[in-house]
């Protein structure tokens, strides 16, 4: 695959993974339980999608080094949202600078680094998805 091919899909998975969030959005819905499926699907598509386009817009020659530094780069935004999150108590507000050496913590820490697309989609309201138990 080309740079511009790579981007390109990366691109359209993004697209793909909005259309998902829309698919199983509370608003078009109309249920008040959010499924966590689509939640899911959309996290993974984005990831995935993010991590391609990545690959394209760096211009790495090897698809496999390409492909780990787009994950690294989704993975260090995660690490700088969920720290602003943290600072400005929209995240892990419940857990104080003493609570850093628990495991607890750090497990909420990595979770929010992994799913911080969904965790914007919450705090903005987009398409009726808010902030729910399990996603």
């Amino acid at each position: 695959m080309k740079y511009r091919d790579r981007t390109l899909f990366g691109f359209l998975l993004i697209l793909v993974s909005i259309a998902v969030l829309y698919w199983g959005s509370p608003m078009r819905t109309g249920s008040s339980t959010q499924e966590p499926v689509y939640a899911y699907t959309f996290i993974g598509l984005f990831a995935l999608g993010f991590s391609i386009f990545t690959m394209g817009v760096l211009g790495h020659e090897d698809a496999y080094t390409a492909f780990i530094s787009g994950f690294v780069l989704y993975v260090l935004v995660g690490f700088v949202i969920t720290l602003i999150l943290y600072i400005t108590n929209n995240g892990i507000h419940q857990y104080t600078l003493e609570d850093v050496g628990s495991s607890a913590f750090w497990n909420e820490f990595g979770r929010l680094t992994i799913t911080w697309p969904l965790r914007l989609v919450q705090l903005t309201g987009f398409l009726g998805w808010t902030a729910a138990e399990g996603l």
